[in-house]
């Protein structure tokens, strides 16, 4: 048999962080009143985002103060995952918001570009609401264009979907779920079948050095920025 060299995986650390039930009631009613003051949807198949709405900063709102502050030892957590040490670097909450999807809504593919890590936290979850999909745009072992797209594996061409050709990964989370990713990862949603809401909280986190002497690399300590 020949030795295959699987390489460059996508890292998405999830862990469970439950929050008291009676604090989650309180963050579902505040964003079911956002939702219902500014619903700027562009079409009724896409779920409502505050970040166009007018809710982009719920960082600095005092009610979601508790929920933030159990971020920081999952964000720690991730660097280390990835041998980043955490100490080295100052991470920033640069935008955060809550997304309600009903009935058949979703969520659209994106990337957060302006941001270097993202955060997505379920504070109401029901059963069958849908799926986060994670897009595979480089395809590395497409070595022909299309190859891996499904109209290939409807005639046969390809035969089953893999984890070395796929082209989406689809992550069934759990209320009370945290998921961090590179904000620069393709991703959306899938359409819920559930009757109740579900909601999630987005957040954009940019990554400054502490001291980025002698560095070239990442962005230096805010300090020594000067607005023009």
């Amino acid at each position: 048999m020949p030795n295959i060299i699987n390489m460059f995986p996508l890292s998405v650390y999830r862990e469970a962080m439950p929050i008291d039930p009676a604090y989650q009631a309180q963050l579902v009613q505040a964003v079911l009143e956002m939702a219902a003051g500014s619903d700027r949807r562009t079409s009724a198949k896409w779920a409502w985002t505050g970040d166009v709405s007018g809710y982009e900063f719920l960082h600095n709102d005092e009610l979601f103060a508790p929920l933030f502050a159990q971020f920081a030892p999952h964000l720690r957590a991730y660097l280390e995952m990835l041998s980043v040490r955490p100490e080295k670097l100052n991470l920033y909450y640069t935008r955060s918001w809550a997304t309600v999807s009903r009935g058949q809504e979703a969520i659209k593919s994106h990337r957060h570009v302006q941001s270097h890590i993202s955060v997505v936290y379920y504070i109401k979850k029901p059963p069958e609401s849908g799926a986060i999909r994670f897009n595979n745009h480089d395809r590395a072992n497409e070595f022909a264009p299309q190859l891996f797209e499904e109209p290939m594996f409807k005639a046969g061409v390809v035969n089953t979907v893999l984890e070395t050709n796929t082209n989406a990964v689809f992550v069934d989370a759990r209320e009370g779920d945290i998921l961090i990713f590179p904000s620069k990862t393709s991703h959306a949603t899938t359409e819920s079948k559930a009757a109740e809401p579900r909601i999630s909280i987005a957040i954009d986190i940019l990554t400054t050095l502490k001291d980025s002497a002698r560095l070239e690399h990442l962005l230096p300590n805010p300090k020594q920025w000067k607005a023009i």
